[in-house]
């Protein structure tokens, strides 16, 4: 799945079979834009602090639902030729 490609690699990134288990079990699919939506956002923002020592195990992420309730942002060019875009 998708989710799994886009998963920062780390060594916590185990256990795709329970992964995909935790993703059927919380009914993902249905929201399968907003997560990979949300863990794009995340790795490119906060997970990116420290060398990655905060990207949590998939299998965590999935288990605790932690993309319900939240806002992706979307990132956005700035600077002079933001609007040319």
């Amino acid at each position: 799945i998708e989710f799994w490609e886009i998963w920062p690699p780390n060594d916590r990134k185990q256990a795709r079979g329970k992964c995909l288990d935790a993703w059927k079990k919380a009914h993902a699919e249905r929201d399968a834009a907003l997560v990979i939506g949300h863990v794009q956002s995340l790795k490119n923002g906060s997970w990116t602090k420290d060398g990655g020592q905060f990207v949590p195990a998939p299998l965590t992420y999935l288990n605790g639902r932690r993309w319900e309730g939240a806002q992706v942002i979307e990132m956005r060019p700035s600077g002079l030729l933001a609007g040319a875009i």
